[in-house]
């Protein structure tokens, strides 16, 4: 039998199709569960279930032993399997999750409650939405079981961190990890573990590990996330070609791990022995662990956070994860890259988002005068839109270029003067010709050779030109409507978005692309899986890859596309572009070099195969992948078999 099915059935994680599903509409009165219902539902809940399902057509009845205590643990055994997990549950944010030792990351799902047949029942689902949902028997039988919470629940002293003892610590820290009957804390859940951990409490030793290699509360280190973790277990372990043995352990016999985690505590620490990425880590993590353990857990290494939790918020706001903490112990320090960067330099104190060691993206620059900027930066330089606020008073607010004003912008003294226009090298050029900016930040194409200007106005400088049906990503327009603030698309080799502020340009030289492969439709057209614009540009795409795939062999005796194929490919791109351009009036020479700027810029490899001439299983590849898609796109748009092959 495969124990994952088993594991699905206690856990509620993997979606499986063999499993019942039930639709939305055969449930009434569902709502979904909020944390504090979970945790009152599940905190010190034990029941011995038998589970009756058929999977991959076999029909599996088991009997499970499942205890979820309140300090956030759980424990579950199949006897007639013996079999038996263990692990941790948290509730984050409004949803169960479960991990084991051997998993880096908890796997959740949303819980609802809801009757069926009149019968009240609870139901999970891994989407919020709840499009379907599979009632487990061991939720359901939950439902009237009462809570039997931890004694120390609602005890004053111990939720304002007084006890000194290791094991109230340790329960206190999943609370605040869990956020049950507390704030949820993961700072102060790593700090009780900590505290729990100097004393010798193995399962808070264990715990904190875990948190230095998720970063949950503390620095992410993975040296001393192996720390902990070994140290957790160290009894059971040869160190330094030694056995250490219970009889010499440092801490008390009631610390020690118990003997039913053990198991599962191995597997966590061998599974950050294979994934740790750095083997100087390893090696650092290890004599930590050496070391940690002659001074009987006290004084062991640590990184503690020191950003403020404002700070901690601003980054989540922002969806990126803190960078990390300068270690001036290190030679080498790694770039902040994509991640919500706080520090100082000799040029003052900054905050904001970094990508490939630089500020680029919103951000906050205090200067040491007082002055503050708050706005955009383009690869470590103020650039784009912004607001400069001076201690004096006086602010200017506008565009940016190389730390300059430079563009559409208002300067208001601090006496209430106001200077309003185009800048230039932070000089007024031009007074009271303003065009104000509406946000737009979507992809528009060129559909005309458009011409880009310093500022949105006939006249001025012309900077570059964008040719027909490139694509280009439009920040802004003015309040008229009449120009466009032009941003390339550009990502260096890592998918980094690299692309530089161009320019303004002319409202009427572009459309968006959502316009352009919508087309123009009535009640008796096709519904496609794709707008049909899309489908006709992959189409256009696949058929000049196959098309330059057999002209890349073309008379040789192993040919990767051979004629026939490409006689059929060619009679079935002229029925599809007849078809979408007939029914939904498609501009199908924009969108051909829509086509070719993609393919240009995508799939400059088919050059690279035409250069050596060499028949390459890569080339075959690439040939069967096009051939693939395009027999796709044929099938949707035409049918399967209404074009002639010969």
């Amino acid at each position: 039998m495969n124990i994952k099915f088993i594991i699905f059935i206690f856990l509620s994680l993997t979606s499986l199709n063999t499993i019942s599903e039930i639709p939305r509409d055969a449930i009434s009165n569902l709502y979904q569960l909020n944390d504090a219902q979970i945790i009152d539902k599940l905190s010190g809940y034990k029941a011995f279930v038998t589970i009756d399902e058929v999977h991959e057509g076999e029909r599996v009845i088991v009997q499970i032993e499942d205890i979820h205590n309140s300090d956030g643990s759980f424990f579950m055994s199949i006897p007639s399997y013996d079999y038996s997990e263990s692990g941790y549950w948290i509730t984050k944010n409004n949803k169960l999750c479960y991990k084991t030792p051997s998993d880096r990351l908890y796997q959740c799902v949303y819980l609802f409650e809801g009757s069926k047949n009149d019968e009240k029942k609870t139901y999970f689902s891994h989407t919020q939405n709840g499009d379907f949902y599979a009632t487990i028997d061991r939720i359901e039988n939950l439902i009237d079981e009462p809570s039997t919470n931890s004694d120390n629940e609602g005890d004053s002293s111990v939720l304002a961190g007084e006890s000194s003892d290791a094991r109230e610590q340790f329960l206190l820290g999943y609370k605040y990890y869990n956020g049950d009957g507390v704030e949820k804390d993961f700072r102060e859940a790593a700090k009780l573990w900590e505290l729990s951990a100097e004393q010798g409490y193995a399962n808070a030793q264990y715990e904190l590990g875990w948190s230095y290699w998720e970063g949950e509360g503390v620095n992410k280190d993975d040296a001393i996330s192996y720390m902990w973790m070994a140290v957790s277990q160290t009894e059971f372990f040869i160190m330094n070609g030694q056995p250490i043995g219970v009889n010499n352990s440092h801490r008390k016999k009631e610390y020690m791990m118990e003997s039913d985690r053990r198991v599962n505590a191995k597997d966590g620490l061998l599974y950050l022995h294979a994934n740790i990425p750095s083997s100087s880590d390893l090696i650092k993590g290890t004599g930590l662990a050496s070391a940690c353990w002659r001074q009987q857990f006290k004084n062991c290494e640590s990184n503690h956070i020191t950003y403020s939790v404002e700070s901690e918020n601003k980054a989540k706001e922002r969806g990126l994860p803190l960078c990390p903490e300068d270690d001036p112990s290190k030679m080498y320090q790694l770039k902040w890259d994509k991640c919500f960067g706080i520090g100082e330099s000799e040029y003052g104190k900054y905050e904001g988002e970094f990508i490939n060691g630089e500020l680029h993206g919103n951000a906050t620059f205090t200067y040491p005068s007082g002055d503050v900027y708050i706005g955009e930066y383009f690869q470590g330089r103020i650039e784009g839109q912004g607001i400069y606020s001076m201690v004096n008073g006086d602010k200017y607010e506008g565009m940016f270029r190389d730390y300059a004003f430079d563009g559409v912008g208002k300067y208001t003294y601090s006496d209430g003067r106001v200077e309003e226009g185009i800048w230039e090298n932070s000089q007024l050029i031009e007074s009271k010709k303003t065009n104000k900016s509406i946000p737009v930040e979507k992809e528009y194409v060129a559909i005309e050779i458009a011409s880009i200007r310093k500022q949105p106005f006939d006249g001025f400088e012309e900077v570059e030109t964008i040719p027909r049906g490139e694509s280009v990503f439009v920040i802004s327009k003015t309040e008229k409507n009449d120009w466009y603030l032009i941003k390339e698309i550009r990502k260096n080799f890592v998918g980094d978005e690299i692309g530089e502020i161009l320019g303004y340009s002319s409202a009427n030289s572009f459309l968006s692309l959502d316009e352009i492969t919508s087309g123009s439709s009535n009640s008796n057209s096709k519904t496609y899986s794709n707008s049909p614009g899309n489908l006709l540009v992959n189409a256009y795409i696949n058929y000049v890859i196959i098309k330059n795939m057999h002209l890349m062999r073309e008379g040789y005796a192993v040919v990767y596309i051979n004629d026939s194929q490409m006689k059929k490919v060619k009679n079935q791109m002229i029925e599809i572009e007849k078809i979408l351009v007939n029914e939904f009036s498609l501009n199908e020479d924009l969108l051909w070099d829509i086509a070719m700027k993609k393919y240009d810029k995508d799939y400059s490899m088919i050059d690279l195969l035409e250069s050596t001439g060499i028949y390459t299983e890569e080339g075959n590849r690439v040939g069967m992948i096009a051939l693939l898609s395009f027999g796709a796109i044929a099938d949707e748009v035409i049918g399967s078999s209404s074009i002639k092959d010969f």
